[in-house]
């Protein structure tokens, strides 16, 4: 008896009509209303990037790192050749590598120090909200 009365409720209820079941509603963040945009844009705030003297720093650190490198790398190689082979080549390797190395830290000093006389109009991150 309970077999069938359980059965009997379970069919029952799983019968329903299909006006019954509500189909997916679209999404508030691509309706694409005007007060979507205005609740999502009110929330985002401006990027602010002030300039750098990275590119200068570049230059700088590369020539001098290039120079440096070259040279030290050359009279090392004259000091210890006991015969009269060039030493143009670790010359060379010296500037490549002095070029690198020193351009590097030449742009992470440069990308600390901001640029003069540049100037950044302030941020509102207040104009966006209601």
């Amino acid at each position: 008896m309970t077999l069938v009365l359980a059965a009997g409720t379970s069919i029952a209820s799983a019968q329903q009509s299909a006006a019954w079941i509500q189909g997916p509603t679209s999404s508030v963040l691509f309706t694409g209303s005007d007060a979507t945009t205005a609740a999502i844009g009110a929330d985002t705030t401006v990027r602010l990037v002030r300039p750098t003297q990275w590119k200068q720093g570049l230059l700088v650190g590369g020539v001098i790192g290039a120079a440096g490198l070259s040279g030290f790398l050359y009279a090392f190689c004259k000091g210890m050749s006991e015969t009269r082979d060039s030493c143009i080549g670790a010359g060379f390797a010296g500037a490549g590598l002095g070029a690198v190395l020193g351009g590097g830290l030449g742009a992470l000093i440069g990308s600390l120090l901001p640029k003069r006389g540049h100037t950044v109009p302030a941020a509102d991150s207040t104009a966006a909200s209601p």
